[in-house]
């Protein structure tokens, strides 16, 4: 900040674009705003995908805004695209990094946030123009709420399918941490968090997991959290690509770690609940976490069964292993109870 305004005191010739950034700059390291959202974007090799992407930022309908794109390596020309877009926009941020994952660029964008709120958005989706606005209000106008989510539409290969933001279809307007851990999507985009439970909790992404990060750090925030405000409209399109992770994840093609991984994380947040917590509070924590322990391996199971792959046998004894591990760290009852739940609505046959 000191840097910044000793060079636009200096009165020496800065060219007009650079002096409105710096001018920019200066107002959001010194404002306290209780209104600015700050949007993570990491970018690997999104060339083909990033246009419709920050356009739908720049036409969101909420002005305060601060854009950070963290550039992780890209070799595809998008390392100078970015550049060149954000040298006209002053509200714009680009870091560059080697290529690290995604997790390490999240992380890279969360250091350089300056708003009183965190937006996290995929280089290749789109945001309807209400989105934050939508987001902010739902968040500001629900008393004690901590996160706020909406629905989206799954778009891939021309065809587009709505998600509510519970996946079950409820409306419930808010729900507590609990509740929402066990009917919210928890991929961490189409969602708005509070920069200071995120920072004053040193919250980051895990640089350990190869698949589930997302989720991870959901599901850690949600601990953090009192209550989640739900807007129930379609606001974000989540692009899912040939070849993509997410469709190779679905196609059951991905390496038997990336599975693992996507299951076993419920696991170690159960280790993780906070040790001051009451029984109660572990039981109806621990409850929805085994819930999505057995939703996650049931359309897992499925998934590599359809595609008649060789991992589903030998991820059925992880799986199970995980389960019976979670009674280390949560009442034994709130394990039975959702495993049982789980029983009943899946049916055995989907969970061995």
């Amino acid at each position: 900040m000191t840097r910044t305004l000793s060079i636009l005191s200096q009165g020496s010739p800065i060219p007009t674009p650079l002096r409105t950034k710096l001018l920019y700059i200066n107002r959001i390291l010194s404002m306290e705003s209780s209104s600015l959202v700050s949007i993570i974007v990491p970018v690997y090799n999104g060339i083909d995908y990033i246009r419709p992407c920050l356009s739908s930022i720049e036409e969101q309908d909420y002005p305060h805004k601060q854009l950070i794109l963290v550039d992780d390596g890209s070799t595809d020309g998008s390392s100078d695209f970015l550049e060149e877009y954000a040298a006209l926009r002053p509200w714009v941020q680009v870091i560059h990094q080697n290529n690290t994952g995604v997790s390490v660029a999240r992380n890279s964008g969360l250091k350089e946030a300056r708003g009183a709120y965190i937006i996290f958005h995929d280089c290749d989706d789109i945001m309807l123009p209400s989105m934050i606005s939508s987001l902010f209000q739902a968040l500001e106008t629900t008393p004690n709420a901590d996160l706020a989510a909406v629905g989206f539409l799954r778009c891939s290969s021309g065809e587009t399918d709505e998600y509510p933001v519970l996946y079950d279809g409820r409306k419930d307007r808010d729900l507590p941490n609990h509740q929402a851990l066990r009917y919210l999507n928890t991929e961490v985009w189409g969602k708005i968090y509070r920069s200071e439970v995120i920072k004053s909790n040193n919250l980051t992404f895990r640089t350990d997991m190869t698949h589930g990060e997302d989720q991870d750090f959901v599901a850690r925030y949600l601990m953090l959290s009192r209550k989640v405000s739900l807007v129930h409209l379609y606001l974000m399109k989540y692009m899912v690509h040939t070849g993509s992770a997410t469709d190779e994840l679905g196609k059951g093609m991905l390496p038997e770690k990336i599975y693992i991984d996507q299951f076993t994380l419920w696991t170690k947040i159960a280790k993780d609940m906070p040790s001051n917590w009451s029984r109660l509070e572990k039981k109806m924590f621990g409850e929805s976490l085994v819930r999505r322990q057995f939703s996650t391996w049931r359309w897992m199971n499925e998934t590599l069964r359809a595609n008649q792959s060789p991992l589903s046998r030998k991820l059925a004894r992880i799986f199970w292993h995980n389960v019976f591990t979670m009674v280390r760290y949560m009442p034994i009852y709130a394990v039975t109870k959702a495993a049982i739940s789980s029983l009943k609505r899946y049916g055995l046959r989907k969970l061995i």
